[in-house]
């Protein structure tokens, strides 16, 4: 692999987010993205997937102490009978982020239920996202008197559907997931606007006229999209770091050795501007 440069985009003052999964269809626009990388030999993700390689590396299982010793305070109940230990934990996110890729994915025609963002799994605070995300799990593995988690089963199907509606609800609750406000442009065209915002609907988002109130801006697709494919380096762990490619989203970031990129991982702004997408493959 070659190495991949640094290229700052100096006409942008946001700082670009991995897109929210609510629309699998909808990129992010490159010009907003604040530092940009040019991606030369650095390869995509097909899907959006668990890295397994990621979470069976030590340090990331490490990792998983504080989430670990929140549940055993918090939600003792749930797990004495079995109590986690920071590899089956790892193990079962592995199994959460492979589920809701099969069942929620872009390649599904009429996913049940929005992807949670992958940022949601990657937050080992102590009450964060991933805290919550294993909490409900657990909780609701016990209401059901089930002895194990079991996503390859047909017949669970409906049932761990409905766990992760309830894991996206205690998101909500406890303030780690916000459902996406959007501003649809003038520029649109009529068809499509009415295709977006059913999406919008189905996705539990909600459409404003105010453009400084939204949280995500929707843009018509350019007549051309640069050819070369742009990243930018949003996390270091070790000797690996993680890419953001644009146009996809943050569930597409790929693990590569950190000697392959010559930019450093740069702290996001303190003010963020809306997300800006363009619809495609409706």
């Amino acid at each position: 692999m070659g190495v991949v440069s640094y290229v700052a985009n100096p006409q942008s003052k946001t700082e670009s987010v991995a897109p929210l999964a609510m629309l699998t269809s909808i990129h992010q626009k490159a010009s907003e993205v604040d530092f940009s990388l040019q991606a030369k030999m650095a390869v995509r993700k097909k899907d959006g997937g668990p890295n397994v390689k990621y979470f069976e590396a030590s340090d990331t299982v490490s990792q998983f102490d504080n989430v670990r010793v929140w549940l055993g305070k918090n939600y003792k109940k749930y797990i004495q009978a079995e109590p986690p230990t920071n590899k089956s934990l790892s193990s079962l996110v592995v199994q959460l982020l492979q589920f809701q890729e099969e069942v929620f994915g872009r390649h599904v025609s009429n996913p049940p239920l929005t992807k949670l963002p992958m940022k949601s799994f990657l937050d080992f605070k102590s009450g964060g996202a991933l805290c919550h995300i294993l909490a409900a799990a657990y909780k609701f593995k016990s209401d059901q008197g089930w002895r194990r988690f079991d996503f390859q089963n047909p017949s669970r199907m409906d049932r761990n559907v409905e766990m992760f509606m309830t894991i996206e609800k205690s998101l909500v609750q406890n303030n780690c997931l916000s459902r996406p406000v959007i501003y649809l442009s003038s520029d649109i065209e009529p068809k499509l606007l009415g295709k977006l915002k059913d999406i919008i609907k189905r996705h539990q988002g909600s459409v404003t006229e105010d453009k400084a109130a939204s949280s995500h801006v929707v843009v018509p697709i350019p007549a051309s999209l640069e050819e070369e494919e742009w990243v930018r380096p949003v996390m270091k762990r070790d000797k690996q770091v993680l890419l953001h490619w644009g146009y996809s989203p943050d569930s597409y970031d790929t693990w590569i050795s950190a000697s392959e990129v010559e930019a450093a991982v740069e702290d996001p702004p303190v003010q963020r501007s809306q997300e800006r997408y363009m619809p495609s493959g409706f």
